[in-house]
């Protein structure tokens, strides 16, 4: 017996070796949040609560100050107050009404929930949570479970679900492991799919398999949860959750039925006419159309939520009702909680005796003819600041209904009102407008957005406009907005009174919040509707909202050599600074882009290359060496004349200097600058000149200025001169090597 105890220490000390160094190794070089050790030590009788994504920690003395009512909050992103705060999420919101109703007691609200977390995150911090004395525990969760899956949801063996929920509080390695299979797992299943059914996103359906995974793990860890609560006599509520089906289009819809490209491509021109007929109020004939499209393929979600807002506008609400939930239920990018989350909670909640506050059915008996869309949510699952206050005022109701809350009903004291609760959780106007912005960009500049989200943002805008007049943000949104609503002549009245006003500052925010799907080259300005969603933009929008930094032109915004470019907008406006006038020029790019294609069909070859080195010197003088020359005062020119250039057949210029740093000073930048005048314009003018940047560092430079795409170039007619003004400075010394004139090859 002893040799096999022996044998097996020897065999196993390896493994466990590598296991301790594993471990090791992961708690060095992997992130604090993968610990999954949310609640640490502070100081003696302080805990810190720190959960991953959060900013600023959370505080609460342990052991419980007596008298005090301790209330945990669970869930992920809609309970954490995305997009938000956390300081104006309904758990928040419900500790200003319960202090209100209750301000001599001791009330202790600690939010606890994290974006992106699903039921077995919950479940870590619920571990951890019940030995700090909570008196209540809420949970609001059940929209992450199919986006959150992992191989260990596979897992059906009860003592293995245990020791691997126990692996993951404790070990960092394994927490590491789990979360690089979230990351990955879906992705994979997804790609065998792609491989079996093909390439085209709407025909790739969510596999059924992880819908079956999330329901099986949903229910494990809710009954967990209950037991846990149980075991440590805590009381639990779980809350149905809610999200916008009314108003949010299907994220993903997929083809289940027709298989045929030809099948797919009526079907989706027969779903864009039916948009149209129900946008244009012929709601009548969308049903009909829409009827046959649903008997065609039932599984495109689309389709579902198109007919729903057609039974809306016919006042057919239930029939409205069962389309868009199975809208919800078929969308194929399932960041919704489909029916069978809120279904599990009543089924478990019932069988397990635990209170069930049914925010679903509430707000549907609450106001059976309305149905909550943008009104309440930020987005397709998220409450707005009104949405979050309807929560918590609904939630305080129900807690106080089944005396969970240890006082009694305080009768009729009314409860705060939701500008006072706002101003009690000190959400100011300009928070307000930050987060109006931050959705009427996520709705309106995001997606390939339907009439319906554009409305909406032009709404919100508006109510920003309405708080703060002078918001120029909101005024350059607006415009947009008109301009891919197809209403250029709205966008230009918009816009038009800002460039005349502050014309730097209204290309500072276009550029930084828009570049680079409303592009500026020189004054035109370039739009195109027929947007797709850009995540990049969206990250780097939402950074500026946030921090708002001073911002400045972007200088190093490349222009596009690719001939076809301008074409791709739809509308194009210039501002003219002499008339103060910004005007439509989509019409003439058109005709001047086709004239230029007509000029390069019926060329044969293209043109070497011209260089300009003979010029006429102004204000310049020959330099210490042979080769250089010197500015006499700030206005040096060097003017190149009797050319005969078509703007239609020039790609691009390259200018080559040198400066020479004077003896004794350092090395700075010089400002250079280009104009050109043509056969209707001799004289050079402000209107048609361009600055650059050279460097004084006695290195050779070539500086490049694409001009094929440039409007105020290629507008023009012949060009008969250029010049240019190599700094505006006295006494600079540098050496010139010549323009060079590269032709648009046929």
């Amino acid at each position: 017996m002893g040799k096999i105890i022996k044998y097996l220490g020897f065999s196993l000390f390896p493994l466990f070796a590598l296991a301790l160094g594993t471990e090791l190794f992961a708690r060095l070089c992997t992130p604090q949040h993968l610990s999954n050790k949310f609640f640490h030590q502070a100081e003696k009788g302080v805990i810190e609560v720190q959960l991953p994504h959060t900013i600023e920690p959370q505080r609460l003395r342990h052991p419980k100050p007596p008298g005090t009512f301790r209330i945990f909050f669970l869930g992920g992103s809609s309970t954490y107050g995305y997009p938000f705060a956390p300081v104006s999420s309904f758990p928040q919101r419900l500790e200003k009404m319960l202090i209100s109703q209750a301000p001599h007691s001791k009330i202790e609200v600690i939010n606890l929930g994290v974006n992106a977390f699903s039921s077995d995150e919950v479940l870590l911090v619920l571990r951890q949570a019940v030995h700090f004395q909570p008196d209540l525990i809420v949970a609001y969760m059940g929209h992450n479970e199919l986006v959150r899956l992992s191989r260990f949801n596979q897992v059906a063996h009860p003592w293995i679900y245990r020791i691997g929920f126990f692996l993951r509080e404790h070990s960092r390695a394994f927490a590491a492991l789990i979360y690089l299979q979230q990351a990955v797992y879906i992705r994979e299943r997804f790609e065998k799919y792609e491989e079996e059914v093909g390439e085209r996103e709407d025909v790739v359906r969510f596999p059924e398999e992880l819908r079956s995974q999330a329901a099986g793990s949903f229910e494990r860890n809710l009954v967990e949860i209950i037991r846990t609560c149980r075991r440590h006599q805590t009381r639990l509520v779980m809350i149905t959750v809610i999200s916008n089906d009314a108003e949010f289009f299907p994220m993903k819809s997929t083809f289940g039925r027709l298989r045929e490209k030809s099948e797919q491509e009526k079907y989706r021109l027969d779903l864009t006419a039916a948009q149209a007929l129900a946008e244009e109020g012929q709601a009548e004939k969308a049903i009909a159309v829409l009827d046959g499209l649903v008997a065609r393929d039932p599984f495109y979600a689309r389709a579902y939520f198109l007919r729903g807002r057609a039974y809306l506008w016919e006042e057919r609400r239930e029939s409205a009702r069962k389309d868009f939930v199975q809208a919800r239920d078929l969308d194929d990018k399932p960041k919704r909680a489909p029916t069978f989350i809120n279904l599990e909670i009543r089924e478990i909640c019932r069988r397990e005796q635990v209170p069930l506050f049914d925010l679903e059915s509430r707000l549907q008996d609450r106001f059976p003819d309305h149905f909550f869309g943008f009104d309440v949510f930020y987005d397709c699952l998220h409450p707005n600041l009104e949405g979050q206050q309807m929560i918590a005022e609904t939630l305080l109701a129900y807690l106080f209904e089944n005396q969970l809350l240890p006082w009694d009903w305080p009768g009729p004291k009314p409860l705060p009102t939701f500008e006072e609760i706002n101003s009690a959780l000190n959400i100011s106007d300009e928070f307000r407008i930050t987060r109006a912005l931050h959705q009427a960009f996520h709705l309106g500049f995001s997606f390939e957005a339907p009439r319906l989200y554009l409305e909406y943002a032009s709404t919100l805008l508006e109510q920003v406009q309405a708080l703060y007049p002078q918001d120029s943000l909101a005024t350059i949104s607006r415009g947009a907005l008109r301009l891919r609503l197809g209403d250029p002549e709205g966008g230009r009245a918009l816009w038009e009174p800002l460039l005349r006003k502050d014309e730097t500052k209204f290309f500072v925010l276009l550029e930084n919040y828009f570049y680079p799907l409303i592009p500026v080259l020189d004054n035109l300005i370039l739009f195109d509707p027929a947007w797709n969603r850009n995540l990049l933009f969206l990250s780097r929008r939402q950074r500026l909202l946030e921090n708002q930094p001073s911002l400045q032109r972007m200088d190093s915004i490349e222009i596009p050599e690719s001939l076809d470019y301008l074409g791709r907008f739809r509308y194009a406006l210039e501002w003219n600074r002499e008339s103060g006038q910004l005007l439509e020029v989509s019409r003439q790019l058109s005709q001047v882009l086709e004239k230029r294609k007509v000029k390069l069909e019926a060329m044969r070859k293209s043109d070497p290359p011209l260089i300009l080195r003979e010029f006429r010197p102004l204000n310049c003088a020959v330099g210490s060496r042979i080769d250089t020359l010197r500015t006499l005062n700030p206005d040096a020119q060097l003017i190149f004349s009797n050319l005969a250039l078509d703007p239609l057949l020039v790609n691009a210029l390259e200018i080559e200097l040198e400066y020479l740093p004077a003896p004794k000073a350092p090395a700075s930048s010089f400002k250079a600058e280009l104009y050109w005048a043509t056969q209707s314009e001799p004289q050079f003018s402000e209107h048609n000149k361009w600055i650059f940047q050279f460097k004084a560092n006695q290195l050779h430079h070539r500086f490049r200025i694409p001009v094929a795409n440039r409007w105020r170039w290629i507008s023009g007619d012949i060009i008969t001169r250029l010049r240019l003004d190599p700094t505006d400075q006295p006494g600079v010394e540098f050496k010139f090597s010549g323009i060079t004139i590269f032709p648009l090859v046929p």
